[in-house]
């Protein structure tokens, strides 16, 4: 989850609302479960869950950049009270966390993680790295029985179907859009009959024009074009890299015409993502240089954006007045994914952690429902944080819990703040359809290069082909190499 970018504020917020609805009104445990680790599922039979006389023991060395892990290493140590944990995290901001784990595998030793967690913007790039993670394949058994999610395993799989890591979340994005705008510009703020009126990004651009038409240009769209650029990437036919030469598939050029048009039309706010302005339009707050009223209808995020961003943002201005719709395109947004190092000095163990954190069913229920409460933690080591829990809501990687799961969130709090919609059943539905495929290790890279030549592109300082000459040239320092 894209921590990194959210206030502690939000994430303390998030704790409280969620944590309020994640187990549908039943408080959860004050105390740790007995037990010890968990059985195979040819031992059990289903998932694996039942928990053998005694845990596990040893010494684990975990790397991190989000508090999660300290979440999930003290759950699994109340589990396997024989395990001594050595949990570390550093920022990835500005990539200090990847530098950090390649320069320790590069010099190796014994300053070394066990388990590291990977965030999706450069998963793949560890999971593609020849000698950095080991081969955990045969957990699959668990994930079949999961029904993990498609796209988490794709992204934890290398060019040689070798598997390296698992997620425990899925992180697909939908269109946030805001009713009272939806009434007053179509007549209706039914998620149904909203869809088919941005099912496709022409008919987007169409409907952010009657949009604009209606309101006389005080009501645009979306943010800015960079609002839905992450929905454009997992729905092309090719990669960014090709060969070793560098493709720009034709739905990347769709994008630029779209931007432009968004742009130029003045159907976009050119609000920036995570810029000061961008949160006051979720607060009805944003106005423009003559101090008049600019609202933005729409905000397209990933599970973590509902209880992080637009409801840890806009629940004391805009409560109640929000809605879900997949939009234009399927995507996803975030994620943690977890793996074994290649060196690491206790394997079975390492790879125990990784099963329980991302295929353990109990696990995996607790996560989603709210039970690792910071009462539920200092239970078994009261040296944690204070702050330290994990509410409920979080979007397991697993189809079957998450249908078991769904009627719980009926009535959450979230819920209520968008209309009703149960985001367990929105995000369930549109985390099947997200593909991970195209995901290369320099993704990441590339992208903001080419966001960036689009900026120049629909700012006038390039026409589309000086643009894309300079993002090629962008491209070429950045990643070396490249035809």
């Amino acid at each position: 989850m894209k921590k990194s970018l959210i206030t502690i504020a939000l994430a303390v917020t998030f704790a409280v609302v969620m944590g309020a609805c994640g187990d549908g009104g039943t408080a959860p445990p004050a105390t740790p479960p007995a037990g010890g680790g968990t059985a195979t599922p040819a031992q059990t039979g289903d998932t694996g869950t039942a928990a053998p006389d005694e845990g596990w023991e040893g010494n684990l060395r975990v790397w991190s950049f989000t508090n999660e892990a300290e979440v999930i290493a003290t759950a699994f140590r109340g589990l396997n009270p024989g395990v001594n944990i050595d949990f570390q995290m550093a920022s990835m901001d500005g990539g200090v966390f990847q530098d950090w784990v390649t320069l320790a595998l590069a010099v190796g030793g014994s300053d070394v993680p066990d388990v590291i967690f990977m965030e999706a913007d450069f998963v793949r790039s560890f999971v593609l790295e020849p000698g950095m993670l080991a081969d955990i394949s045969d957990l699959m058994p668990y994930a079949n029985a999961l029904e993990t999610i498609p796209f988490t395993i794709q992204a934890g799989t290398d060019d040689a179907g070798i598997i390296r890591a698992f997620s425990y979340q899925a992180t697909p994005g939908a269109m946030f859009y805001r009713r009272s705008m939806a009434q007053r510009y179509f007549g209706t703020d039914d998620p149904g009959q909203l869809q088919p009126l941005f099912a496709n990004l022409d008919i987007f651009v169409d409907s952010a024009r009657q949009i604009r038409e209606i309101s006389g240009g005080s009501t645009r769209v979306v943010s800015s074009p960079t609002e839905v650029y992450r929905a454009f990437l997992p729905n092309r036919a090719q990669p960014w890299i090709v060969g070793n030469s560098l493709n720009i598939d034709p739905l990347m050029l769709e994008y630029m015409t779209f931007a432009n048009a968004l742009r130029n039309e003045g159907l976009d706010a050119e609000v920036g993502q995570w810029s000061p302005e961008w949160f006051d339009a979720m607060r009805d707050q944003l106005m423009d240089a003559n101090g008049n009223l600019i609202e933005v209808f729409s905000f397209f995020m990933p599970t973590w954006g509902l209880p992080f961003v637009i409801y840890g943002n806009a629940a004391d201005y805009t409560h109640g007045d929000w809605g879900i719709i997949p939009g234009p395109l399927p995507f996803q947004w975030g994620g943690t994914w977890l793996a074994v190092t290649e060196q690491a000095a206790n394997f079975e163990l390492a790879r125990e952690f990784v099963r329980f954190a991302t295929l353990d069913e109990d696990h995996l229920r607790n996560w989603a429902t709210g039970v690792y409460t910071n009462q539920f933690l200092a239970a078994i080591d009261p040296s944690v944080p204070g702050d330290l829990s994990q509410g409920g809501g979080d979007l397991v990687s697993s189809a079957r819990l998450i249908r078991e799961l769904t009627p719980q969130f009926n009535d959450a709090p979230t819920a209520q703040f968008i209309g009703g919609q149960n985001p367990y059943v929105i995000f369930g539905e549109a985390a099947m359809q997200v593909s991970f495929g195209l995901q290369q290790g320099t993704d990441a890279t590339i992208g903001d290069a080419f966001i960036d030549a689009v900026d120049l592109y629909i700012t006038g300082e390039a026409d589309r082909e000086g643009a894309l000459t300079s993002f090629r040239n962008d491209v070429s320092i950045a990643v070396p190499g490249l035809n």
